[in-house]
Parts: structure tokens; sequence; C-alpha cells
């Protein structure tokens, strides 16, 4: 049986160039458009669909023609997504998501060291398998709401 190769889109990511957010937001779209045609195709002939990831470089060399180029320009628009994703762009970021290519988003620094306190703050002052205390703290003598 041949394999079907699953496409990592991270490696595309990682090496294009960001170009603008009209654009990313417009190649988005055209794809969201032109894979719900392709998913309906399938359905009506029985097939099964194919992954976003394999969808999206078949349609790139459908586009471009040649693979370098239809490599490069998905490249540049992963990199886009990743960029505009991590600068708070809602179509950018659920892309990303679809695409599975969240990891490569960029944190900022602030964003990174929030996450970091937010676990410390989970994590407390509890030893290992030491359940934390929900209770409230007991009332002092002489507290009125006794």
């Amino acid at each position: 049986k041949k394999q079907r190769k699953v496409l990592d889109l991270l490696k595309f990511a990682k090496r294009g160039q960001v170009r603008s957010q009209l654009w990313v937001v417009k190649v988005i779209g055209q794809l969201y458009a032109d894979k719900a045609v392709a998913d309906a195709a399938a359905d009506a002939q029985g097939q099964g669909r194919s992954g976003i990831a394999e969808f999206i470089m078949k349609w790139h060399m459908n586009r471009y023609g040649l693979r370098h180029m239809a490599t490069e320009a998905l490249s540049d628009l992963l990199a886009s997504t990743c960029h505009y994703a991590a600068a708070g762009s809602r179509p950018a970021y659920w892309f990303a998501h679809f695409c599975n290519i969240a990891a490569a988003i960029p944190r900022s620094q602030q964003q990174q060291q929030q996450q970091e306190e937010k676990e410390d703050d989970q994590d407390g002052d509890l030893l290992p398998g030491q359940q934390p205390d929900l209770a409230p703290p007991p009332a002092a003598e002489g507290d009125p709401q006794q």
C-alpha cells in the first residue's frame, strides 16, 4: 500500500516572509471557499475529504504551477499567518490552529512572562501529591461573623 505522507506545515511557516495582512486574509478566505467546494465534490462522489494541509499544498501547486513558486507562496502565507495571529488577527489565529501550526505563532515576551506567572500561581506552595485546601480560613476570636 502507498503510505500517505503527512505534510508538516511548520517547516514552511518558519522560512517565509511576512506579506500584508490584507493579502493573508484574502488568501485564507479563498482557501476556505475552495476547500468547501472540494469537500462538496468529494462528498458527492463518495470519496474521502483531503486534510487541510494536503489541500493547501495542492491549492498552491494549482495556483502557481511551479513547485518552487508554490512552496515560496505557501511559506509566505504561513509565516504571515503566524505573524498576524500573534498581533491579534482572528482569521490568522484560527487558520493557524486549523493548519496545526499554532506552535509557530511567536509570543511576545510579556505573554510568555504572564503565562509563567499564571503557571507559578497555580503551583502554589504544595508538595507533590498534596491537594489544595479550599476551605475558608478560620474566623478570628471575637469576630462578629461567627
